[in-house]
């Protein structure tokens, strides 16, 4: 995982492979654009990321990920989570924690439709014009979160045979 603030735009899927690296939407759309090639369908993500600090504090973080459609009509299918931007370099690990699951900690707040229109809507940032060239304006991406509260907390149970559940 590596950000690159300086370049201010996701990386082509071409680059990030190359580079081996990348943020949270460059690495979400090298998924996506790795299961499109091989048919299978896949939608971006973007919404925040809400963590506790040590102290109490809550951060929601900008976030992307990504989700593929697994099933076959008239049987059991729908959109599984994928969380590209995974932290542990065990691929066991990544694959139990960051495929098939979505905590509470993500919050969505855009889903693709599939279309480059939606992609491109997706990246759009705020535009404006100004008539006075001496006014500066920083924009910053910021959630505030109160009341902020665990309702309920499982821990996820993986069996042998793949079955999940919580207890």
């Amino acid at each position: 995982y590596q950000i690159h603030p300086d370049e201010g735009s996701v990386r082509p899927a071409a680059v990030t492979l190359e580079s081996r690296q990348g943020d949270c939407d460059d690495l979400s759309f090298l998924y996506i654009s790795l299961c499109r090639a091989v048919d299978i369908p896949a939608r971006f993500i973007r919404g925040y990321l809400i963590t506790e600090n040590t102290d109490g504090a809550i951060t929601a973080t900008p976030h992307a990920w990504a989700e593929v459609f697994v099933g076959v009509a008239g049987q059991l299918s729908g959109w599984i989570p994928v969380e590209c931007a995974c932290s542990s370099t065990s691929i066991e690990i990544n694959i139990h924690q960051n495929f098939g699951l979505e905590s509470a900690s993500h919050l969505r707040l855009f889903t693709d439709d599939g279309s480059n229109a939606s992609l491109a809507t997706s990246l759009t940032g705020i535009s404006y014009v100004t008539r006075d060239p001496s006014i500066t304006i920083i924009f910053q991406p910021f959630a505030e979160i109160q009341n902020y509260q665990v309702l309920e907390s499982k821990n996820l149970v993986i069996t042998d045979s793949n079955i999940r559940y919580y207890e």
